[in-house]
């Protein structure tokens, strides 16, 4: 996948294009990360607050990006997990240029993956009512931003 993400997505579409071997990988998809998220946050939030990095946008935006969800299937899994899970009381999403989120993280393949998985995003940001600040800011300013949205709905 690090080497040649587009010869690792062509092979993956390959096996994800056979309708059985689709169905069964976002089964089990779905069913492991229901459970992870039984453990790792329903079962907490019963005691505590709990802050996630990411959390069920991140797996539904990487599903539909694996098997080339329609913008419509995106929004129904994204509310059956709003179903299923709980619902966050907000949500922050930090936006770059793929370039530059490819030049900071490492454990991105390559830009064509971040950009596929960007416009996702931005396209349910609005609906899902995903507060979206400007990742090239600095680390304080993001910091402050998100501390003032957070005090603004606790009053």
């Amino acid at each position: 996948m690090y080497n040649d993400y587009n010869q690792y997505m062509n092979i993956k579409n390959g096996l994800l294009l056979n309708p059985g071997v689709s169905i069964i990988f976002e089964y089990f998809s779905v069913l492991e990360y229901l459970l992870q998220t039984l453990l790792q946050v329903r079962i907490p939030i019963l005691y505590t607050n709990v802050i996630c990095d990411r959390y069920l946008y991140d797996f539904v935006v990487g599903l539909g990006s694996d098997l080339n969800y329609s913008r419509d299937k995106i929004r129904r899994m994204l509310d059956l997990c709003l179903l299923l899970l709980p619902k966050p009381d907000m949500v922050f999403l930090l936006d770059l240029p793929e370039e530059t989120a490819f030049r900071r993280k490492t454990d991105i393949p390559s830009v064509a993956y971040v950009r596929r998985r960007r416009r996702i995003f931005l396209d349910i940001a609005k609906e899902y009512k995903m507060n979206i600040l400007d990742g090239l800011k600095a680390e304080a300013e993001l910091k402050n931003i998100m501390l003032n949205k957070i005090k603004a709905e606790l009053i």
